[in-house]
């Protein structure tokens, strides 16, 4: 299945790229039809769990869960899923288990509900 970026006009989104490995990503990417792949920054140990705002081309996900054992990451999927209003189950971790940087995929991810988690 080809891929194909989409642009900061498609989805309203800055279009800035931020290194990942190998490969340039930007914050959303489309990776088949209803699949959107997002970079996230997660922020263990929080005070309250919210989705809002951008770090260094991530969108920012701050969790209450502390970053062991994977607890961390399990809230933040999960807190993901909440704002875009899509099951847990829609929402994948692609790479970074271990890491405070994640990309992940999102299953009927609205772009537009990405600009706005981002103007935050």
């Amino acid at each position: 299945m080809p891929r194909s970026t989409v642009t900061g006009a498609e989805a309203g989104i800055c279009s800035g790229y931020r290194r990942h490995g190998e490969n340039f990503l930007r914050i959303a990417e489309s990776v088949g039809n209803s699949v959107m792949r997002l970079v996230i920054h997660v922020r263990p140990g929080s005070s309250r769990a919210t989705v809002g705002g951008s770090h260094n081309g991530a969108l920012i996900v701050a969790v209450r869960e502390p970053a062991e054992h994977g607890r961390a990451t399990d809230a933040a999927l999960a807190a993901v899923a909440q704002a875009f209003g899509v099951p847990k189950s829609q929402v994948r971790l692609v790479s970074g288990a271990t890491s405070r940087r994640k990309i992940i995929d999102v299953i009927d991810g609205d772009p537009v509900r990405l600009a706005e988690l981002l103007a935050r």
